[in-house]
């Protein structure tokens, strides 16, 4: 090859690489801005319902002090998160363990910027749903932003997912925007949705579509006490212990409505049997008078 040639062919590689990148698409733009648009919307609309939930563990003889995050449902200071991150335990370990749920004690709701936290007790749980409850003991005249969880809709194939959850008290507590996009939708053992990696830690959180809609829950669901059973030492009830899966909004309405008429009844939220105490026989039916 002549040096001419060698010398041509040099300069197209220097033209080549110092030219700008195509730019993207238009399409692809409009969807990077619907996204990030999205991103700023949740963040300043959403956002505020998030809550930060400090309280003491108690197990035995042992104590700590806890910090998980949950989101207020109503204005009247109504709290949801994952029974599990609350002291919960799943129902079936329950059936087969015998585990019992570990109350929590001296808990305080942070909301936004407070660092001192408004006083709450745990009102009810669903151990089956993964789902419990806290009632601010005294809200006053605030009015915080809430999540209606009875005006939600169905998440489909494909949909974008998002939470809006707040990092540890190191950064502030500062909002983080986490995104994924249903997997799968299943029928068993209940309808639930299977989201991306990006949600699987992310129990008790309250997951919005792209336009800020409620969608569900995050929470744990493991397989029943029968299918782990038959699989003890195998693989295939293993794989069914993944991380969070997402409780459509539908269901979690219904559950918040028990939740309020159990709060209501002033029903003890743990009456477990203490540990090595069975619980109490039913009582035997009394027979008929005779005639």
């Amino acid at each position: 090859m002549s040096p001419a040639i060698l010398v041509l062919a040099a300069a197209g590689s220097l033209v080549s690489a110092f030219s700008p990148a195509p730019s993207p698409a238009p399409a692809v733009r409009a969807v990077a801005d619907a996204t990030a648009d999205a991103y700023k919307s949740l963040a300043a609309d959403r956002g505020p319902a998030i809550v930060t939930i400090k309280y003491v563990l108690k197990d035995g003889e042992e104590e700590s002090e806890e910090e998980v995050q949950g989101f207020l449902v109503d204005q009247g200071g109504l709290v949801l998160t994952s029974n599990v991150l609350m002291g919960g335990v799943p129902e079936a370990f329950k059936q087969m363990m015998g585990g019992r749920n570990r109350s929590p004690k001296e808990i305080k709701v942070l909301i936004g910027d407070d660092n001192e936290g408004l006083a709450g007790t745990l009102v009810a749980r669903d151990s089956e749903l993964d789902l419990a409850w806290v009632q601010i003991t005294k809200i006053g005249d605030a009015k915080p932003t809430f999540v209606n969880v009875d005006s939600g809709k169905s998440a489909t194939l494909g949909d974008q997912l998002f939470t809006v959850e707040r990092l540890g008290k190191f950064n502030d507590r500062a909002q983080v925007i986490n995104e994924s996009r249903v997997r799968a939708v299943v029928s068993k053992p209940r309808t639930l949705v299977l989201p991306g990696r990006a949600h699987e830690s992310s129990f008790g959180m309250p997951v919005f579509g792209a336009d800020g809609s409620f969608v569900g829950v995050s929470v744990l669901q493991l397989p029943s006490r029968e299918e782990m059973e038959a699989d003890q030492g195998g693989m295939s009830a293993m794989r069914a212990y993944r991380g969070a899966w997402i409780l459509p909004a539908a269901d979690v309405a219904k559950a918040t409505a028990l939740a309020r008429e159990q709060a209501k009844s002033g029903k003890p939220v743990d009456e477990e049997p203490a540990a090595g105490e069975k619980p109490a026989e039913p009582a035997e039916p009394e027979a008929p008078a005779a005639k």
